[in-house]
């Protein structure tokens, strides 16, 4: 699912499925905690979640998925608590068809659909606000709808001016399909992917992730379950 973060400070990794569950890898044990958000009591979070953990901050950060039907909520918790606040968002923001990447320590790219266009928005943890035009529409965005959700996301930085963002479909018609964000043009592209791509995928999700470090991006096939698994490298430039 999508609501993972790496806790640098504490050495976990955390999930937040249905509760805030940490495993930590230091004392290689786990810990669970039930959720609140703005105060209420405990609450049960989805599989749609886009949580970023950031060390300055030492917090976590984006949407947490409160149920089924919860297309509105953002927000900040304590990387060391389960207590969600509500933080100002956008106007045209909506979780439909929502998903993120991050671009640096302090960036992160979300991506949703919302009145009848798909848009983007860039929030900075370091600053705990959202860059000037988000919530804009895409241009040549996609039609997507609450089906069209886990879709992955990876930023390849030195693709074009200001990087690049490979989507890839999940629903609704586009079940599979690639393209790409540029992020200076804030326009989807055309994007074909040489050698052996990944099958078509099912709830991808966070099974796409990119490795500045050693410029490649790792993607695992699950289109065929687990009967023949595979991983997928490339190497970009």
């Amino acid at each position: 699912y999508n609501g993972v973060w790496f806790d640098s400070s504490r050495n976990q990794i955390g999930t937040g499925r249905v509760s805030r569950w940490v495993y930590n890898l230091t004392t290689n044990t786990w810990a669970r905690s039930r959720w609140t958000y703005d105060g209420s009591g405990p609450t049960t979070f989805t599989i749609n979640q886009q949580i970023h953990y950031h060390a300055g901050r030492d917090a976590l950060y984006g949407f947490p998925g409160r149920s089924d039907t919860d297309y509105f909520s953002f927000g900040k918790c304590p990387a060391g608590s389960a207590a969600w606040v509500g933080a100002s968002v956008p106007s045209n923001y909506a979780s439909t068809a929502i998903s993120s990447v991050r671009l640096t320590a302090d960036r992160v790219a979300f991506f949703w659909y919302h009145n009848s266009a798909e848009r983007w928005g860039i929030y900075n943890m370091a600053t705990e606000s959202w860059e000037s035009g988000s919530g804009g529409a895409i241009t040549g965005g996609k039609a997507l709808t609450y089906l069209s959700e886990m879709m992955p996301a990876v930023y390849v930085p030195t693709w074009g001016t200001q990087g690049q963002i490979i989507r890839r479909g999940t629903a609704d018609g586009l079940l599979g399909q690639w393209w790409v964000f540029d992020i200076a043009s804030k326009a989807n592209l055309t994007y074909a992917p040489a050698g052996s791509p990944p099958g078509t995928p099912i709830w991808s999700g966070n099974k796409y992730r990119a490795m500045p470090n050693l410029g490649v991006v790792i993607a695992l096939d699950d289109s065929a379950a687990i009967t023949s698994p595979a991983v997928h490298l490339m190497r970009y430039a």
